[in-house]
């Protein structure tokens, strides 16, 4: 068995061919600055040009009153209060009687409310009203759904 004290040649060249391409990677990233291409700069808040029609508020504070509806019986189920872009501001269980008053912060390009308490569903254009808005469960209805109790045939 022979004794090496020394690595081969051939053992040192694989060593150089392995890390020469290393070393060429690692020295031709060179971070080059991004040239600045015809910056412009506002003199402060006073030097932009900004439409009188432009809202600078983000959001808008609506006080919303949810009038409750007697009934005979107690009536508990689940009342949601989302925006047009999907935005739940409340989720909780109420009763169909209780009256609530609550005030939201809600995205100033929201357009529409969308009340939800069961199966009853109300939406409720926010674009044009103030900022209070008055809201009951009840929903409009349909003829077709009304049954007449004194006619046996139903």
């Amino acid at each position: 068995m022979k004794n090496r004290t020394f690595p081969s040649f051939s053992y040192d060249r694989r060593w150089i061919l392995r890390i020469l391409p290393l070393v060429f990677l690692v020295t031709a990233c060179v971070k080059e600055p991004i040239p600045m291409l015809n910056p412009r700069v506002a003199d402060g808040v006073a030097g932009l040009k900004v439409p009188s029609s432009f809202q600078w508020t983000m959001i808008r504070s609506l006080h919303l009153r949810i009038t409750g509806n007697e009934a005979a019986t107690t009536i508990n189920n689940t009342l949601t209060i989302a925006d047009d872009g999907g935005n739940i501001y409340l989720k909780r269980k109420t009763r169909l009687d209780e009256n609530l008053e609550l005030s939201l912060s809600v995205p100033s390009v929201a357009s529409q409310l969308t009340l939800t308490y069961g199966t009853i569903v109300k939406t409720v254009d926010i674009s044009a009203i103030g900022d209070t808005l008055q809201i009951d469960y009840l929903f409009p209805v349909v003829e077709a759904d009304l049954v007449d109790s004194e006619d046996p045939s139903q």
